[in-house]
């Protein structure tokens, strides 16, 4: 799944679609009269020629014979004679246009291709669901003798990818590895990253292939087993043979329909042509009832070839398709709809789109009959090829605004929006399409059923349309969500005051959803100026990015998601303080006010769910903060402000309290903490387990951890109403703010010591006082988080949280470097302490020796701890290698010798590396981290600021460990209140009146 990864949203939709397509199977060979009628081979084909897998199915065509007349049994073998793969268009073969007898094409046989096109577009559609096109291509051309110049050739490939990528087109060609069919694969594999459409350069446009299986090389290779039905076949095109007239199957094309049949007749030659014309009949009749089902045009690309091309122009003619023909070719008849194009490889801007956009258009002018009509298919061509400039002055502002209807309006702001056109959909909003018309035409659901090749992940990613919407709202929001929408969908918003304008808005809201679910890039903005409420239509937006970012695994991906939620939050908190400089009063009141549209969500709440930085920095919000931590009051409220507590006073007493429990922990760990009294002593001059200070000390500390317990609960209860996973809880709790992270781990190694400290162990001991040391330094680190508050420090916190990551990084390196150095020196320098060589007067060639203690005992824990040791001051300068004392009974020296020679060049090499580059290094590293969190200090400070404000105003109204007392009144409240609610049978009168009395007590 697209969450958990590519790898896991491939396997499972190519598990659907092998289902999907053994059921196909079955049901066709159900109803198959003969076996030979059968389909027996279909998968996928794995090209050992560039590692690619496309589709595949041998189809079985079964073609009625026909009588044909001598002249035309003539014309099929001058056809078969002259090999229409060698003939090249040119100027004596445009005679054919008129000359080539129409009767190729009809026959007993027609109304078996209607049946077999009707079945295999069903296979393409519902099968191997291929994404719905906007534009079908079919190119024909020359196989063995392809006569185009490379640069040309180049030119014509980049031009066919942008069109068919920039129109969503189906192509449709011969399928082999030969001539024309092999450039138009060539052209979707190298020029895909070419694409400046990042939504579609990510997808593999449909490639179909057309071929006849007996025409097929080597098709042995993709026959399936016995009892093997939709496996991968391995295909390796092999050398032809000489004369051979089968060819390879091109590697880059994605779909492959192998037609399995033949015409048996008087002769070979017969046979082949009439195998031909039928496949060329039913090549046209997949592409005309693909273009009626989806209501979109052809277009058919000619590129040099022979008689059996012309024969396909013809036919595209008679159809009434637009032809581009690539070489000079003339005709007396159907020169309308013959377009000549010649390809020019010095022109940067190559105009292939713009040939076949005028072909359409100059075909539409001369072939539709109701004229009413014609501009509003020129109006969603000009969308589908981005042609603004003439959509609005040619299509429209020439056109009297009558000539639109409301209807036309709607469908052509239907189209816009799914093409995410969103200079068009701002236009027809314009000139009059309606939103709430348009609701009336379209359901959200019908947007759902559309594939989008960068639709934000979910985690079932194999799931009907008609639930998706659904799915995707609980993913990003929340059941309530949903809920909403689905009583706006049946318009039961009964309570609301004018329900027509409340659906309307709603409808605009669900189109925003889908638009941001469907990964459209810049739509969602579009939409969001036409929310009613601009604000949480930009910070739900962000929201959803910020979830998707933590869904999808792919670094790119997250890159992408992170920088539109920053775009939309940055967004937000333009609109809050342009606001604000208008009207302060309502721009902090919009701030707190709940948007029934949205789902009852406020904007600082939503602000705070997604960490809108820009949005919570805003001058807006930071006047919100103020006012949470002080108002103009009286003497009499101050003082309750004591007790209740205003933010900054909450702040202030906290601080306090806090320095004092840091002062205590610190006392005890000095003088005043031992092993627990076990034996009868006194303790503080009692006869307690502990001292007084440390039971005080304790306390406090639990105080800390419960009003952390509290604030994880609030957080939870929030997040578990908007139906977050419990992962989602924990990672946005601990990894979106760093403090809470330290004050777990705080916790943590105070409870290891707090347990360990009650068992008279000397080994217990030990652990517990190391790990209430640790614990003090923890909590003496928390203190910084206070820093926040202040204009001054917050920003060089800032700055040193920014410096430790890349400290972190830095030591990484650092670490290898030390390693390095110092176990191999290390090692080189004691070889003399654990090996004595016994002399014989031949210093360097003596054969006995002698290991210390017959090593053992080498491999002691404290030799980590020397070999550490030497190493690290090395990085601080310390390069003394004659006198490293390491214990009181011998010294580590580098000797002049060979072990401390080596040493000693390492030691110079090391010190080099460490102290002269890897510390410049990180100093130069520092100082860009500083630069940039001197830049966005306006920004990030004001954030954090917000967040401690909001914290301090959250918790309780007096410190640690007095809080204890304060929780324990609230849950004392809380039961009763579930008392409460069974009154009638558990209190009288009087007790209810003891009931107010304990609240307000409380």
């Amino acid at each position: 799944m697209e969450n958990t990864g590519a790898q896991s949203l491939e396997s499972g939709s190519t598990a659907r679609s092998s289902e999907l397509i053994d059921n196909w199977v079955k049901d066709y060979n159900r109803r198959s009269q003969s076996e030979s009628d059968k389909i027996k081979d279909y998968g996928q084909i794995h090209f050992a020629l560039n590692d690619r897998t496309s589709q595949y199915i041998r189809y079985p065509f079964k073609v009625h014979n026909k009588k044909y007349s001598g002249a035309q049994v003539n014309v099929h073998e001058q056809r078969q004679s002259t090999d229409p793969d060698e003939k090249i268009v040119n100027q004596s073969s445009a005679s054919m246009l008129i000359k080539l007898p129409h009767t190729h094409l009809a026959g007993s046989y027609r109304t078996k291709n209607y049946e077999s096109a009707t079945h295999i577009l069903h296979l393409l559609c519902d099968i191997w669901q291929l994404p719905p096109p906007k534009l079908i291509i079919s190119v024909t051309g020359g196989t063995k003798f392809y006569n185009l110049a490379e640069k040309s050739r180049i030119s014509l490939q980049k031009g066919l990818f942008s069109v068919a990528v920039t129109t969503d087109a189906w192509v449709f060609t011969g399928g082999t590895h030969a001539g024309v069919m092999k450039d138009v694969g060539e052209a979707f594999e190298k020029w895909a990253h070419e694409s400046n459409d990042r939504g579609k350069a990510h997808a593999r446009v449909p490639v179909i292939g057309i071929v006849n299986w007996h025409r097929t090389t080597n098709n042995e290779q993709l026959k399936q087993g016995v009892g093997k039905r939709g496996c991968e076949k391995l295909y390796r095109s092999r050398s032809q043979q000489n004369k051979s007239a089968t060819y390879s199957l091109d590697p880059n094309h994605t779909h492959f329909i192998l037609l399995d049949g033949a015409c048996k007749s008087e002769g070979k030659k017969q046979e082949y042509s009439i195998h031909a014309d039928n496949t060329l009949a039913l090549l046209l009749k997949i592409e005309r009832e693909a273009s009626e089902k989806y209501t979109v045009p052809i277009i058919q690309i000619l590129i040099n070839g022979g008689h059996l091309s012309l024969l396909t122009v013809i036919e595209a003619i008679k159809n009434k398709m637009p032809v581009i023909v690539v070489k000079m070719i003339t005709s007396k008849e159907g020169f309308l709809l013959i377009n000549i194009f010649s390809p020019n490889p010095d022109d940067s801007e190559f105009e292939l789109g713009d040939v076949i956009f005028n072909a359409l258009l100059r075909a539409a002018n001369m072939l539709t009959p109701k004229m009413s009509d014609v501009h509003v298919q020129k109006f969603i061509w000009a969308m589908t090829w981005k042609k603004y400039d003439m959509a609005t002055s040619d299509m429209v502002k020439e056109t009297s605004k009558t000539s639109w209807t409301d209807n036309q309006l709607d469908i052509a702001l239907i189209n816009a929006i799914q093409r995410n056109s969103v200079q068009f959909v701002e236009f027809l909003i314009q000139q009059g399409a309606s939103f709430n018309r348009l609701r009336q035409l379209i359901t959200i659901t019908d947007l759902y059923k559309k594939e989008f090749h960068l639709q934000l992940p979910i985690r079932n990613s194999l799931i009907e349309d008609s639930r998706k919407p659904q799915y995707y709202y609980e993913e990003y929001l929340n059941t309530k969500a949903w809920e909403t929408t689905k009583d706006l969908q049946k318009n039961d918003v009964s309570h609301q005051a004018n329900v027509t304008t409340y659906c309307t808005m709603g409808f605009i809201r669900d189109i925003l959803l889908w638009s941001i679910f469907a990964g459209s890039l810049n739509l969602p903005m579009c939409l969001c100026s036409h929310s009613p409420n601009t604000i949480v239509a930009a910070l739900i937006t962000s929201k959803i990015y910020k979830r998707a970012s933590e869904l999808v695994k792919k670094e790119e991906r997250i890159r992408e998601y992170r920088e539109r939620k920053k775009e939309f939050d940055e967004h937000a908190a333009q609109i809050i303080d342009k606001c604000f400089s208008q009207d302060e009063n309502l721009a902090l009141n919009i701030l707190t006010t709940k948007s029934e549209l949205y789902f009852d969500y406020t904007p600082i709440e939503l602000a705070e769910e997604a960490g809108c930085r820009a949005f919570l920095a805003s001058r807006c919000v930071q006047t919100h903060a103020d006012q949470l931590c002080q108002q103009k009051r009286t003497a009499l409220e101050r003082l309750k402000d004591f007790f209740i507590g205003r933010a900054i006073v909450r702040f202030y007493y906290n601080v306090i309290f806090y320095i004092v429990v840091l002062g205590l922990f610190s006392f005890v760990m000095l003088v005043d903490y031992f092993p627990y009294n076990n034996n009868g002593l006194e303790r503080s001059g009692y006869p307690i387990g502990i001292p007084i200070t440390e039971i005080i000390l304790h306390l406090c500390i639990w105080g800390l951890i419960i009003e952390e317990i509290v604030q994880f609960q609030k957080h939870y209860s929030h997040n578990k109403k908007n139906d977050n996973s419990l992962q989602t809880i924990l990672s946005s709790y601990f990894l979106d703010d760093a403090w809470n992270t330290l004050d777990a781990i705080a916790i943590f190694v105070y409870l290891i010591g707090f347990f360990t400290r009650f068992i008279v162990i000397e080994a217990a001991f030990i652990v517990s006082k190391i790990f209430m040391c640790i614990d003090l330094c923890l909590w003496y680190v928390r203190i910084l988080h206070l820093f926040a508050a202040y204009e001054r420090l917050g920003p060089k916190l800032l700055m040193i949280g920014n410096t430790m990551k890349d400290l972190a990084f830095f030591l990484v390196f650092l670490i290898v470097f030390l390693a390095a150095y110092a176990i191999s020196s290390y090692s080189l320098i004691t070889t003399s302490m654990q090996v004595t060589w016994n002399s014989d007067g031949s210093d360097l060639f003596s054969q006995s020796f002698t290991i210390s203690n017959n090593g053992t005992g080498l491999g002691e824990w404290t030799l980590l701890r020397n070999v550490l040791g030497w190493g690290i001051w090395k990085i601080f300068g310390q390069v003394d290698l004659t006198e490293n004392e390491e214990s009181p009974d011998f010294s580590i020296s580098a000797e002049n010798d060979a072990y401390g020679n080596i040493a000693f060049v390492l030691t110079i090499i090391f010190v080099c590396i460490a102290n002269v580059l890897l510390l410049n290094i990180l100093v130069a590293l520092f100082n860009i981290t500083l630069i940039k969190t001197t830049n966005n200090v306006q920004k990030d400070w004001p954030y954090h600021r917000f967040r401690l404000v909001r914290e301090y105003w959250e918790k309780s109204p007096i410190p640690s460990p007095l809080n204890i007392i304060y929780y324990i009144g609230q849950l004392v409240l809380k039961c009763f209140r579930a008392l409460r609610k069974k009154e009638g049978k558990f209190f009288t009168n009087k007790s209810s009146q003891s009931w107010q009395q304990l609240q307000s007590i409380v």
